[in-house]
C-alpha cells in the first residue's frame, strides 16, 4: 500500500509536468502562428505559454493528482500493480 501511495505522489509531479508543458506548448504554437510580420514569434510563443500555465496552474495540479490517484487507486500506472502472490511449488515428496 505504501508503495502504490509513493508511486501515486511520483505520478502526480510526472502528470502535472507533462499537462504543463504540453498547454504551454499549445499556447505558445497558437501564439506565434498568429504573429504578424515583423514580430519575434519565439517571443510571443515563449510569454503566450507561460501566461498560459500561470492562468491554468491550480487546474492543471487538480487535474494531475485526480488521475495520479485514479491511476494508482486502479493500477493502471506503473508500478501501481496489485503483486499477486507467487504459487508455491509443489516438489516431489517421493524423491
Amino acid at each position: 500500500m505504501e508503495k502504490r501511495i509513493v508511486f501515486g505522489f511520483i505520478w502526480s509531479v510526472v502528470l502535472y509536468v507533462g499537462l504543463c508543458m504540453l498547454v504551454g506548448g499549445a499556447a505558445g504554437f497558437i501564439a506565434s502562428a498568429k504573429s504578424g510580420p515583423g514580430a519575434d514569434p519565439s517571443a510571443l510563443g515563449s510569454q503566450a505559454g507561460s501566461r498560459a500555465v500561470l492562468a491554468l496552474r491550480p487546474y492543471l495540479g487538480i487535474a494531475a493528482i485526480a488521475m495520479a490517484a485514479f491511476g494508482a487507486y486502479c493500477g493502471i500506472l506503473p508500478g501501481t500493480k496489485n503483486q499477486r502472490p507467487q504459487p508455491e511449488t509443489q516438489e516431489n515428496i517421493f524423491e
